[in-house]
């Protein structure tokens, strides 16, 4: 059986009017939740790439610790920890190259000394003189305020400064 009315009278019916009423209540609802749920999970993405993002600019300005607590997404926080390890590798990295340096830095003093010593044994008269030149040097420029590496720079011309002198 089919009624047909027309949309006037469909309009004044109570029943219609009530249904068009909990429509737009449902819709709004699931509106709602939707916007709800949606900003839950950008907060729960956002926040660990935020956190990325901020470990991502200590190591850029090589504070090779930093190191951000990351907790969401699994590819995000496996990402993190990928991050993190790197971050940690790249800082064993620096401390070796830093002891390396050190170490050819010994080396290289240590052969400067022995050239050194090598000028002032060819002359009993002047033996030890350039390292008493580069303590007297050093102790000098102490008293000038030089900075550590102009120091050594100093005392490893110090004890240079007799290079080719009485050479036959």
């Amino acid at each position: 059986m089919v009624a047909q009315r027309s949309l006037a009278q469909a309009r004044d019916d109570a029943g219609v009017t009530e249904l068009n009423r909990q429509a737009l209540a449902f819709v709004s609802v699931v509106i709602l939740v939707a916007v709800l749920v949606g900003y839950f999970f950008a907060v729960g993405i956002s926040g660990p790439i935020r956190g990325l993002a901020t470990s991502t600019r200590a190591i850029s300005r090589g504070e090779f610790h930093q190191r951000s607590p990351v907790r969401g997404a699994s590819e995000i926080s496996e990402l993190a920890e990928n991050f993190k390890q790197n971050g940690g590798d790249i800082e064993e990295y620096i401390e070796r190259l830093k002891e390396s340096a050190e170490e050819n830095r010994e080396l290289f003093v240590g052969s400067i000394r022995m050239l050194a010593a090598a000028i002032d044994e060819k002359d009993p008269y002047t033996r030890g003189h350039s390292g008493r030149v580069a303590k007297y040097s050093t102790l000098i420029g102490r008293e000038l305020g030089l900075n550590p590496e102009d120091l050594d720079t100093l005392r490893i011309s110090a004890l240079l400064h007799d290079v080719g002198k009485n050479w036959r």
